[in-house]
């Protein structure tokens, strides 16, 4: 009972007993009835206290004779220095040094009429261990003395051991264990049967708390014929979808690097939060021996998850479920359910005894998924910023959650293009690497994903099946050296070259100009409104290599340990290595940022203006506009470039495009041989831009930096003084926190659109 209910009651009673005096005599009640209320009551009922010899207090309430005594004869190690004592009160325990492991004493505190029970919890010198190196281990059909390595610091008869056995038999196989010298030895019986038999040993210990310690051991054992099952193939495992009731065993090469913490997709569960389980931790991919096929593990637990990349293994599969992916027309195959102890054999490689299996893009099939392939002659079309150029302000760089992964673009000399996918925790995605500008190989594993971020469905729907579709593959690289190892750094060093390219931004007149040196040409608007004068404007982006953010540890172990904070900086010692317009040298342009990956501009030593990062405009619509005959037609950027003496086989475009909430998605590319609105213009491609992610108001179609995409150019535009192109809203349709399609919201001049960078690359 607390002080102030006391009291409180202390001063209700006298009302009270006034009141009952004051009643009729067939009311009346005895006073002492009234004040007989015993009281008695530890302030707490739990005290932890070190292992180091000393003392505590106890507060007890009570309102009368009261005594306390240890239950069970716990005073050999604490005693009771005032075990007697009336109303509220303290008494004093104290405590020898506990050289042991932690303990517990109950004492109990009584009147007359009540009692308490509190607890004392001592830590101990020591600590408990008890922990099994390997926690699988297979026994030979022919049965007989079998051992495991088992470190404890525990006396074996504290240690509870219980058997459960899990196949389909009998039972009562394993006998005698004993422990000796770090090893548990068990005897096991012949196995007489063509059956595998499984069993789970469990050692757990419960310390003087009651807290309960366990590791568990897997046992398997082979058949009468020494066999844990018979090999399965991987297009016959295919078409066995469901659980595995055969004693098959799956065997293979892993290709997948838990380290990297991209062997698996890391699901975005709310708009807000990834969840607390991370199905990427407990990803791996395996492929067949030949390199020809492959699956996706997802085992029970992180803890199982003891695959390591470039080992041969043979798996069990008896009792884990073959299914089918969930994705529309991909026939893509995972296997759940894996535990440590179906892994029978592991053996290391390298990377060098893997199977070669070199492909260009449009060479790719299903049966590569979830194998590990090399894209040759490939290239990041884009020169700016990370492999995530994103606002760290939603990514758990600064403690939120709001983007799970991110799609990069690559292109290869055929003039295809796919995405590298990259999760938020992968611990060098901005580590202040530039990406390689130059050509080469990326290596990875192929996986068919969705990313709602980039592309949504027109019908706004959660259940579309069509949501997230952004292509047929993509690649998930397992370390740093899949991007970087067998890439040219330079760009000279690229099948490809350059007639535009607009990285940052030098505006003049109404015009970003070219950001190559001595080549002509700009991006403009094709408004003729009255003020288009002011239509392109300068902006910022996150093109900051890193590193930037800041890392909790304790809040999240996934992130690296180091503090990437630089606001005590005046500038970032990263920087962004760019050609300017007016001089011909590199330099590396330093900016001010705000530890998210912001730059708001660009200004180096050697650099005679200060740049911005991007463009901007919000003169794109003008739906209303007649004056040239171009009825219906939206405005947007207008790109004027040279063609002349270009001689090629593949020229494309690459946009990295952002909008402001409630501003256009849904794009379209046309070209001409003049610039004006009454030219013929020649219809090429459609694309879709990022669209920001609301704060307040997040949705799965927003998003927290550009999207990149690669257009395919026509080699009709080659051989021009002056060739252009347009980039225009395709319809009169806004997207944003409300809806990812809004054709009832028309398009007007108050959201901003945004180009963050581009290029018209052309095969050399």
């Amino acid at each position: 009972m607390t002080n102030k209910f006391r009291d409180m009651l202390r001063t209700l009673l006298p009302a009270a007993i006034a009141a009952l005096m004051l009643a009729p005599a067939g009311c009346a009640v005895d006073d002492g009835d009234l004040y007989d209320v015993s009281e008695l009551g530890a302030v707490k009922k739990e005290y932890i206290i070190p292992a180091q010899r000393g003392s505590v207090e106890i507060g007890v309430y009570a309102n009368s004779d009261w005594q306390a005594e240890f239950v069970d004869g716990y005073d050999d190690w604490a005693a009771i220095d005032n075990a007697s004592n009336s109303n509220d009160g303290k008494l004093l325990v104290t405590f020898r040094t506990n050289d042991d492991f932690a303990r517990m004493a109950k004492l109990r505190i009584f009147s007359q009429e009540r009692s308490d029970t509190v607890l004392i919890k001592q830590r101990g010198a020591k600590t408990p261990e008890m922990t099994l190196p390997s926690s699988n281990i297979t026994v030979k059909g022919a049965g007989g003395q079998i051992r495991t390595q088992f470190r404890t610091n525990l006396d074996m008869e504290d240690i509870d051991v219980e058997i459960f056995y899990t196949s389909n038999d009998e039972g009562q196989w394993i006998e005698d264990y004993e422990y000796s010298n770090g090893y548990l030895f068990f005897n096991c019986t012949a196995n007489a049967t063509e059956a595998v038999r499984n069993a789970r040993v469990m050692l757990s210990f419960t310390d003087g708390w009651g807290e309960k310690l366990s590791s568990t051991l897997y046992q398997t054992q082979a058949n009468k014929d020494e066999k844990f099952g018979s090999v399965v193939d991987y297009p016959q495992l295919r078409l066995s979808t469901g659980t595995v009731t055969q004693d098959w065993l799956l065997e293979g090469y892993i290709v997948s690097n838990k380290e990297s913490c991209n062997a698996g997709e890391l699901p975005q569960n709310t708009t807000t939060s990834f969840g607390t389980d991370d199905p990427s931790l407990k990803t791996a991919y395996i492929e067949s021996l030949d390199g020809q096929y492959g699956f996706r593990l997802v085992c029970k637990s992180e803890n199982d998850n003891i695959f390591k990349q470039y080992t041969k293994v043979s798996i069990m599969l008896k009792g884990t479920m073959v299914a089918k992916d969930e994705y529309v027309g991909i026939n893509s195959y995972n296997i759940s359910g894996i535990t440590s102890n179906m892994v029978l054999e592991s053996e290391q490689f390298t990377a060098a005894d893997m199977p070669v299996k070199e492909k260009y893009m449009a060479e790719l099939n299903e049966n590569d998924i979830y194998t590990y392939v090399t894209l040759k002659d490939c290239e990041f079309p884009v020169r700016k910023g990370s492999l995530t150029p994103l606002n760290e302000g939603y990514t758990p760089l600064t403690k939120a959650s709001r983007v799970a992964k991110y799609p990069t673009l690559i292109r290869d000399r055929q003039g295809n293009s796919m995405y590298v996918m990259t999760n938020i925790y992968c611990p060098y995605r901005r580590d202040g690497s530039q990406l390689p500008y130059g050509s080469g190989k990326i290596k990875g594993v192929i996986v068919h994903e969705t990313y709602t971020r980039f592309e949504y469905s027109k019908s706004n729907s959660p259940t579309d099946e069509t949501n997230g579709n952004i292509g047929r593959y993509q690649i998930r690289h397992q370390s740093k050296g899949d991007l970087y190892d067998d890439m040219e750094k330079d760009f000279d060093n690229s099948f490809s070259a350059l007639a535009f390219e607009m990285r940052y931004s030098h505006i003049e007149n109404n015009k970003a100009l070219c950001t190559l040196d001595g080549v002509p040409g700009y991006i403009t608007t094709t408004s003729i409104a009255e003020d288009a004068a002011q239509a392109i404007t300068g902006a910022a982006d996150w093109s900051d290599l890193g590193p930037c953010g800041y890392v909790d540890k304790s809040s999240d172990p996934r992130n690296p340990v180091v503090d990437y904070r630089k606001k005590e900086q005046t500038s970032n010692p990263c920087g962004i290595t760019m050609l300017t317009s007016d001089g011909g040298d590199t330099y590396t342009a330093y900016f001010d940022n705000d530890a998210k990956g912001h730059v708001n501009s660009i200004l180096g030593e050697g650099l005679t203006t200060k740049y911005n990062l991007s463009i901007a405009t919000q003169h794109l619509w003008n739906y209303d506009d007649l004056t040239d005959g171009s009825d219906g037609t939206a405005d947007g950027f207008l790109i004027c470039f040279s063609t002349a003496g270009i001689t090629t086989d593949v020229m494309s475009m690459q946009v990295a495009s952002y909008g402001l909430n409630n501003s256009p998605r849904w794009w379209k590319v046309e070209w001409s041989d003049g610039g004006t609105k009454t030219d013929t213009w020649h219809y090429i491609d459609s694309y879709t831009s990022a669209i920001a992610e609301n704060w307040n108001n997040c949705q799965f179609w927003g998003l927290c930096g550009p999207k990149y995409s690669d257009i395919r150019l026509p080699l009709e535009m080659l051989g021009k003084e002056q060739v252009f192109l347009r980039l225009i809203p395709e319809e009169n349709a806004t997207s944003g926190d409300e809806k990812y399609y809004n054709p009832g919201k028309p398009i007007n001049s108050s959201c901003k659109s945004y180009l963050f960078y581009l290029g018209i690359r052309y095969n050399k």
